[in-house]
């Protein structure tokens, strides 16, 4: 599965590097990307970093300023094996479909959809 991780905000320097502005604040978890994405062809990536709040990426055929400028406002996306999740954490993929249940053990709901509205996630459910 391909997940949205950031969208490229401008070219970085003259030399074609890549500025992605991230949609989650936990970075760590990609440190290990080595193709992204865009308008759904994948490209390998030549070098990879996160500094500051930000990916930097370059790709093999965008060497210079206005290569890269034609990427700006693209999303990026990558395959969900190379995203280091940490321990108790999912994809909101993961849990559309999952049953609830209380803790002696009985059927609650199902949930529907995660919708998020900045401060936190809200999860749909079906009303029996």
């Amino acid at each position: 599965m391909k997940i949205l991780i950031g969208k490229i905000v401008k070219p970085q320097g003259i030399n074609g590097e890549l500025k992605v502005y991230p949609n989650d604040t936990n970075l760590g978890q990609y440190k290990n990307i080595s193709s992204v994405y865009l308008d759904n062809q994948q490209i390998e990536v030549k070098k990879w970093a996160v500094r500051s709040g930000f990916f930097y990426l370059t790709l093999p055929n965008c060497k210079d300023r206005n290569t890269a400028e034609l990427y700006r406002g693209k999303d990026v996306f990558v395959d969900e094996e190379q995203i280091n999740l940490s321990p108790n954490t999912y994809f909101t993929e993961d849990i559309i479909g999952c049953e609830i249940y209380d803790q002696s053990g009985n059927y609650i709901s199902t949930v529907l959809d995660i919708e998020n509205y900045g401060a936190t996630d809200i999860f749909v459910v079906l009303e029996d």
